[in-house]
């Protein structure tokens, strides 16, 4: 198991940050936005939506103003001390997420190429989907090397 120890500087919008992001994150921001618009009503009285690996969450608003309840799991607490439980998602998972339950809707924007294990984190990913949920997963194909030394896939 690899330990998380560097605090890594996380985006709290998707707006443009360095020069070489001036490309990948309009075209993230712009489908992300088009999928939040598309997938994510629900019918369900109060929907429920754990985002993973989120950061300084950059969706929360968004995702609350479409009627959400919001959760959050991450490696690491974000400055406002807002995530609501700290673990890596290719790990066994916290009983303090687990008895959550399940969620309407799962929401894990560029974060598999920081995850070791995808069959755990798959596995783990379909425990905490609920029944009939939606599962939104975007991962870099071609991007250079960020957060090292945990970056470790390309998916093809």
């Amino acid at each position: 198991m690899i330990k998380r120890t560097e605090k890594l500087e996380r985006r709290d919008n998707y707006e443009l940050a360095p020069p070489q992001d001036r490309f990948i994150v309009q075209l993230l921001k712009r489908h992300i936005d088009q999928v939040l618009f598309t997938y994510t009503k629900s019918d369900l009285p109060y929907p429920r939506v754990l985002d993973v690996g989120c950061g300084r969450q950059p969706f929360r608003r968004e995702l609350e103003k479409l009627g959400y309840q919001y959760f959050s799991i991450d490696v690491h607490q974000n400055p406002g001390q807002a995530v609501d439980v700290l673990c890596e998602i290719d790990q066994q998972l916290p009983s303090e997420l687990v008895d959550l339950g399940t969620f309407d809707f799962i929401m894990c924007t560029e974060v598999l190429e920081h995850v070791v294990d995808w069959d755990n984190a798959f596995n783990n990913l379909t425990k905490l989907l609920a029944r009939n949920g939606r599962l939104f997963i975007t991962c870099p194909h071609i991007y250079q090397l960020h957060e090292e030394p945990y970056d470790f896939w390309r998916a093809t």
